[in-house]
């Protein structure tokens, strides 16, 4: 904090965060009787406020700054007066520039995100992983690189469509919100749409509930005026790219999608996912991919095993209905000792359900599940991915 101070100062290209929790507290503060300051090109987040300024500051030049996600205001301006706010861009914090009896300030270009806005819905997102780009990928040219620009700035003309009535929001840089209250909710139907992508060939992976940050959606404007972000993960970690410059982001490494892929995923997700059932499975097979993305075989195995084992399930109790006309007979085929599932395959290869090749197969799959649960004995890549195809298939 500055104060009693009318010594030319500039505070320049800082990155400030996580500047306390209670009202008042800041990034940059200035208390009373500041003044012949300069506060420029720097990046503010994860604060009380962005900049706060307090009794009789004056000739103050704030510009340039990128100020975002805070729990309060970017800016906040209390019995100052001529001071000038030029060229920041404000984003995400739950109030944009607050001014408490000014006498006079000059704002000049400043972008503001916390507009008032009327049709405002509550929801939760978080950005795509592996990260993506929706459409053309912005390139770097001559003038990014000698002055640079704001990676935040190429974000813009977002996707709004809806999925289960919902409304759905992509950005650019793929970071999807949902407008769904409930967080349980809202983290199984994302999820829903990133397994329809994966099975379409997209490599998304599964969205964990410490990924999803709540957020407000202005859904006649399709934009994200506030998102309140906690812990740091992969996702996080993109989100917080959007201040760095274009420079600095290895945007060729992202996966170029169209709007027009996004939209059809989404649509498909819609007419394919009727039940909880189904909807289940996908994430199921999902959490197996990511598992195996990972490195995590043995997880994966299992996760993938668990999707088999309840299709064989499945097939055995619609076999004994179809096939088997005899009330007592189908009584000793689901009493306990065919509650096993070695039982239920073999009784499918003999009643001629399945062939004896993928009789094979089922049992080569269930000797490995017993090995990694009995055994303790960890899946290899090549066992993991041949399941995990299998599972793909199946589903």
């Amino acid at each position: 904090m500055i104060e009693n101070s009318d010594v030319y100062f500039k505070i320049e290209n800082c990155t400030l965060y996580n500047s306390g929790g209670i009202w008042g507290n800041a990034g940059i503060r200035f208390g009373e009787l500041v003044s012949n300051g300069l506060v420029i090109n720097n990046t503010i987040y994860d604060s009380n406020n962005g900049i706060f300024t307090d009794w009789l500051s004056t000739g103050l030049n704030i510009s340039r700054n990128y100020i975002f996600n805070n729990s309060g205001a970017g800016i906040y301006l209390s019995h100052s007066f001529n001071n000038e706010i030029s060229e920041n861009i404000i984003l995400t914090n739950d109030m944009g520039i607050i001014f408490n009896k000014l006498k006079s300030v000059n704002i000049k270009k400043d972008t503001n995100q916390t507009k008032e806005i009327k049709n405002i819905k509550q929801g939760y997102g978080c950005h795509i992983y592996p990260p993506i780009w929706l459409g053309i990928k912005p390139r770097l040219t001559l003038k990014d690189k000698l002055i640079g620009t704001r990676f935040q700035q190429f974000i813009v003309d977002s996707i709004y469509t809806s999925y289960k009535k919902r409304a759905i929001i992509i950005e650019k840089d793929g970071f999807i919100a949902i407008e769904e209250q409930n967080r349980k909710m809202a983290l199984t139907l994302l999820n829903e749409i990133m397994a329809i992508a994966q099975l379409y060939g997209f490599d998304f992976h599964l969205i964990r509930d410490m990924d999803l940050g709540a957020l407000k959606m202005d859904l006649d404007n399709h934009t994200i005026p506030s998102l309140q972000i906690s812990g740091k993960t992969k996702r996080t970690d993109i989100y917080a790219e959007r201040w760095k410059y274009l420079s600095e982001i290895y945007i060729w490494e992202r996966h170029q999608i169209s709007s027009h892929d996004f939209k059809k995923i989404i649509q498909e997700a819609e007419k394919l996912i009727k039940n909880d059932e189904i909807s289940n499975n996908l994430n199921l097979l999902l959490g197996a991919y990511t598992h195996y993305y990972n490195n995590e075989f043995s997880m994966s195995y299992i996760m993938c095993w668990t999707l088999v084992e309840k299709k064989l399930v499945s097939s055995y109790k619609e076999v004994i209905s179809q096939v088997i006309k005899d009330p007592t007979q189908k009584k000793r085929l689901t009493n306990k000792k065919f509650r096993i599932i070695d039982d239920k395959i073999e009784l499918l290869r003999i009643i001629g359900a399945i062939s004896n090749e993928e009789y094979s197969e089922y049992m080569k799959f269930k000797k490995i599940r017993n090995r990694i649960i009995h055994k303790g004995e960890g899946a290899i890549r090549k066992e993991a991915k041949e399941l995990l195809d299998f599972s793909r298939i199946l589903t």
